[in-house]
């Protein structure tokens, strides 16, 4: 009687691989990563005219999704060329020069935030400086007021999330941004 050859759906010969991809096999050489893993960044804060709180939790979803749409409409385009450098896209650019302490205020109480949740000493100071550091600050949006803050690594090609501006909070325009702070007290992270 012949011996069945066994065929291997994964189309592998049944030894172990010595080298893995990890290149995204939809996502091109030039595309960029987001990265959201920020300790602080689902933590809501007010600073000046900036607010980033919420109605509910039911307005987190949504705006969650919004995120996520963001992230998705993205996704495959060059970080620089398409989105930042002329034309670029309408709502992603550098963070002004004027909007920069403001930006980074917020970014250290939310961090803040983080922290006295886990009940740890840190140096927000250092922990900014070593974060950040002199790294432009840009702002990414497409539809809507939902704007995501970070910084760009070319290199590496990632870019990283401190901050989310659900209400266009950081480019304030009051014709544009006509929401009552009031009815916003929602944190994600808090009860």
């Amino acid at each position: 009687m012949a011996k069945r050859k066994r065929i291997r759906l994964d189309g592998s010969n049944g030894k172990p691989k010595t080298q893995v991809s990890t290149q995204n096999p939809g996502k091109s050489s030039e595309s960029f990563t987001i990265d959201l893993s920020f300790q602080g960044l689902y933590y809501s804060i007010a600073e000046d005219n900036f607010f980033n709180y919420l109605k509910n939790e039911s307005n987190f979803i949504e705006n969650f999704k919004k995120l996520r749409k963001l992230i998705v409409d993205l996704r495959n385009k060059n970080f620089l060329r398409e989105l930042i450098n002329d034309p670029g896209m309408r709502h992603c650019h550098i963070i002004d020069p004027q909007k920069e302490e403001l930006v980074k205020k917020c970014i250290k109480k939310s961090l803040n935030k983080y922290y006295e949740e886990i009940s740890c000493t840190h140096d927000l100071e250092t922990i900014i400086s070593q974060t950040i550091g002199n790294e432009k600050l840009y702002q990414l949006g497409y539809e809507g007021t939902l704007r995501i803050i970070g910084t760009y690594n070319e290199v590496r090609g990632i870019f990283k999330v401190f901050l989310i501006d659900y209400h266009h909070r950081v480019n304030y325009d009051q014709r544009r941004n006509n929401i009552d702070p009031r009815h916003y007290k929602y944190c994600p992270m808090t009860k």
